[in-house]
């Protein structure tokens, strides 16, 4: 999946910073070859998520949701340290 441009706000920002993620995270994340599949319990429809490592090792799922008006901008939503299923899926589609 192709990603021109992410888009933080504030209360995006405040949720991954809770967990622990920098937005640096969330883009080592994508440049690492991230897996994304649909968001199993989207807000938003066409919601996916993006599970990668990320400059670290640490194995990341970032929420995502599509921008209304471009394709290829994406609004980074919340993110957490990814579970082992989710670890055991990016492995198999990496």
């Amino acid at each position: 999946m192709f990603i021109a441009r992410l888009i933080f706000n504030e209360a995006a920002e405040a949720k991954l910073a809770a967990r622990g993620i920098a937005l640096t995270d969330v883009y080592d994340v994508y440049a690492a070859g991230a897996y994304f599949p649909r968001n199993p319990h989207p807000r938003v429809p066409g919601s996916r998520m993006m599970i990668g490592p990320d400059r670290g090792g640490r194995c990341l799922t970032i929420v995502l949701q599509p921008d209304a008006d471009d394709e290829a901008v994406w609004h980074v939503m919340t993110g957490w340290p990814s579970t082992e299923r989710q670890r055991d899926d990016w492995r198999r589609h990496a």
